[in-house]
């Protein structure tokens, strides 16, 4: 299983005369936030809570790309299902 290490990459870059100062990369990543639909035309239920276990349960970017927490902008939505 791959496990991305982008602060190392980018330090890596730096390392191969790329102008990339690592203290000053800011990551932007995005988050989705799931909710009910309220007109009736929701998923099934039982296919409902799969999804949502599974959302629950999957890592966050923050983690899976190793990025450091105080340089990290989320911009998140919500999405109806």
């Amino acid at each position: 299983m791959e496990q991305p290490d982008l602060p190392a990459l980018v330090e890596r870059s730096r390392a191969r005369r790329n102008a990339i100062d690592p203290s000053e990369v800011t990551y932007f990543i995005g988050r989705e936030t799931v909710v009910r639909r309220k007109d009736g035309k929701a998923l099934p239920w039982l296919v409902e809570v799969v999804f949502s276990f599974m959302l629950r349960n999957s890592s966050e970017a923050i983690d899976y790309y190793h990025l450091p927490r105080d340089e990290v902008v989320e911009i998140g939505r919500q999405f109806a299902i």
